[in-house]
């Protein structure tokens, strides 16, 4: 269940401000630049001009033409360069072609995930610059190998002292997620992508080697299709579904946060970045066939109700489909009990998902239905994505699944 849109458009849009200087005005042209490995959040930079700020969700940083960018994480210095023509600036050119360098920004920038998953972004958390505010060093003082191996050595066990969130990511691991998403930007596809080489194929108990590329669609630019009526009730089910995964992690989250003052990272990141949008992508396939109640021979409310935002359903997990309820009930129960046991629950909703979209796109294929087939698709592909980053998360705990 992942759908996060890195760069829904190529937005490296420049804009013209006027800056007074001591001869007069002139004119100086501001531009959106971006930081990718997948697109990086959370990154403080600053500019040889003086502009500086943290990048935002989808990388963005602002520099003007001819500016040096120095990308940091509290004061571990990542490196310094100048953007490319299109205003991308990745840790290859930070690093300046030492390859060594390059794979340590690499490691460190996806062991710092908050939700233990590159492939739908890389967010640094705020909370985690502070707690290693203490480090003050940069990669590329160091030209010696043996002295960057030295210092990355020692920036992960600061890591595994004060971050207990964080993963380990090995060099290969880095590298091809790095090349995957430098291949997407190059080839003009801003959505992020991943592939199966980072977490594995599939899940335990399961032949399901999807390729887990993760693409955003669109429903509304799909031919119509003529819905049966199981494909009617699947859209509805799935809805409620993924409703029940937001509620899931997000319930689950907030519990522990109050009760044990713990913050379950992946809970909260694919919550609110991913199951969020796949609710709205079930409702786009409601609205775009019109559906309602009538419709349906199940219950769907408020998910078949177009005039429902997301926002205002209910998220206190009640849901109408009786199996659906049962299900939020054990989970829910199961996973306040610790967080191992929530971590488990990711899995067992993710393989839950995939097994019944794979039902469902196989309904869809038989109907030619092709949009129902695409977004369903899609949903599978991302659960593909959160099973492997809570299954990670448990590795991270010393537990196998």
């Amino acid at each position: 269940m992942k759908t996060k849109t890195i760069l829904t458009t190529l937005s490296i849009v420049a804009s013209t401000i006027l800056v007074g200087c001591s001869g007069g005005s002139s004119s100086t042209t501001t531009e959106t630049g971006t930081f990718i490995d997948s697109a990086v959040e959370g990154a403080q930079y600053t500019t040889s001009s003086g502009l500086n700020g943290t990048t935002d969700e989808y990388g963005h940083f602002q520099y003007h033409q001819g500016d040096t960018v120095e990308l940091r994480i509290g004061n571990l210095i990542l490196g310094e360069a100048q953007p490319q023509e299109d205003g991308l600036l990745t840790p290859q050119d930070l690093a300046d072609d030492n390859e060594t360098a390059q794979t340590l920004i690499l490691q460190t920038l996806q062991s710092l995930d908050s939700d233990n998953d590159p492939s739908n972004g890389i967010t640094i958390d705020p909370t985690f610059v502070e707690e290693l505010a203490d480090i003050n060093t940069t990669y590329m003082q160091h030209t010696n190998e043996q002295e960057l191996l030295h210092l990355h050595h020692d920036f992960a066990n600061q890591l595994d002292a004060n971050y207990d969130g964080h993963i380990d990511v090995s060099a290969d691991v880095a590298q091809t997620h790095f090349h995957n998403s430098l291949d997407a930007w190059e080839n003009g596809n801003h959505t992020q992508t991943s592939t199966s080489t980072q977490y594995g194929n599939g899940y335990h108990g399961g032949d399901h080697n999807q390729s887990t590329q993760n693409q955003h669609v669109n429903v509304t630019t799909l031919p119509y299709s003529t819905l049966t009526q199981e494909l009617k009730d699947a859209l509805a089910y799935m809805g409620n579904e993924e409703r029940l995964a937001y509620d899931v992690y997000t319930n689950l989250y907030n519990y522990h946060l109050e009760n044990s003052a713990l913050a379950i990272y992946q809970l909260q990141n694919i919550a609110s970045r991913s199951e969020k949008e796949h609710v709205l992508t079930v409702q786009s396939l409601v609205q775009k066939y019109n559906l309602t109640q009538d419709d349906l021979t199940i219950v769907s409310t408020p998910v078949a109700d177009i005039n429902t935002s997301f926002d205002s359903m209910p998220h206190g997990g009640e849901y109408g489909i009786e199996h659906i309820q049962e299900l939020y009930n054990i989970l829910y129960n199961k996973g306040i009990q610790s967080q191992k046991d929530t971590l488990e629950v990711g899995c067992m909703v993710e393989v839950t998902d995939i097994e019944d979209l794979d039902r469902y796109i196989q309904m869809a294929q038989d109907s030619n239905a092709s949009d129902v087939e695409q977004a369903f698709t899609q949903l599978r592909n991302a659960s593909y994505n959160h099973y492997w980053a809570f299954d990670q998360g448990l590795k991270n705990l010393g537990y196998e699944i």
